[in-house]
Parts: structure tokens; sequence; C-alpha cells
């Protein structure tokens, strides 16, 4: 597209002049930043009137009884496994940048239509996951397929539904 130039990089330190950037974006990946050394690094990118929007996706809603399962595998099984920073994801990103004026920003969702194997799948993709793996020389996914299992028929289809986040903000 003729006047936008994609650059991938590091937030804290992007390869980019002082005041050359109309819009950043984040996506799912807030809550792994250093907030200080990137909203230092944005303002120094952003030019004047220039925007932040950024969004992540929480957990899966499916049905009370599937959600309530997710929840504690999230939670109990690996919960200790999680980022720290994961929290602010769950809780909308309530850190969102102070340098920054707020804007109104759409509400918006996911969702697909999934087997149950495609779910686990999912699940299984869970950065959560790879670290429990890796303490644990095991998958934790059996601590909940079986569960799942008696709530979800195999061949049964259900939507899958995460709730977005999404922020935007503008430099004065």
């Amino acid at each position: 597209v003729p006047g936008i130039q994609f650059v991938q990089a590091r937030a804290e330190a992007l390869p980019l002049p002082d005041s050359c950037v109309d819009l950043v974006t984040v996506a799912q990946a807030w809550h792994w930043f250093d907030g200080p050394a990137v909203e230092k690094e944005f303002m120094r990118v952003l030019r004047p009137g220039g925007a932040v929007v950024i969004w992540g996706y929480g957990l899966t809603r499916i049905r009370p009884d599937i959600d309530a399962c997710v929840r504690h595998y999230h939670d109990h099984v690996l919960g200790p496994y999680w980022a720290p920073a994961r929290d602010t994801l769950l809780a909308g990103y309530p850190n969102f940048p102070s340098f920054l004026r707020e804007a109104p920003a759409p509400q918006f969702g996911l969702s697909c239509t999934w087997s149950r194997e495609q779910f686990l799948n999912y699940l299984d993709s869970w950065s959560a996951g790879t670290a429990y793996r890796a303490d644990n020389g095991r998958s934790p996914l059996p601590a909940i397929a079986s569960k799942l299992a008696s709530l979800w028929p195999s061949e049964q289809l259900l939507t899958v539904r995460w709730p977005l986040t999404v922020k935007v903000a503008r430099c004065d």
C-alpha cells in the first residue's frame, strides 16, 4: 500500500527517526512490554496527533459449564505458569499509557466454530502450557481434555467467542 511502511521491531527500541509515525499498533502484546521504556519510545516516534491502538483477547466464552472448566484450567492448572503481566490483559489493559489521551474505541469480538479437538489444540498453544511442559516434562492438557470430553461430544461443533479489548489513544 503506498505511503504505508510496515516495521517489526522491539517496541522499546524502534529503528525509526523521531516524530515519523502516524499509527502504532500492538496486538496481544502490550502486557509483555517494559511500560516506561515503551512509553518513552512511542512518544519519541509518534507525530503530534499520531495514534496508538492496542488490542488483546481474553478467555473464551462457549457455554457456562465449559467456561467454568476452562477457567479452572487457566487459573489452577496453569496459573503459576502464566507471565504475571497477563493479568493486565485479562483486566482490559488498565495500565494503558497515561502519556496519551484515550479516545473512544468500538467494541469488538472474535468468534469461530470449532470441534472439541480444535479447541484443545488452541488450549495447547498457550504460553503457560509450554512453561508447564518445560517444568514438569509432560503436557497439562490431559487435566482438561477428559473434563471437556464429558461436556462436549467430539462430533459437536460449538461457537467459541473471545472478548476483545481495544484501546485507542492520541498523542497531543
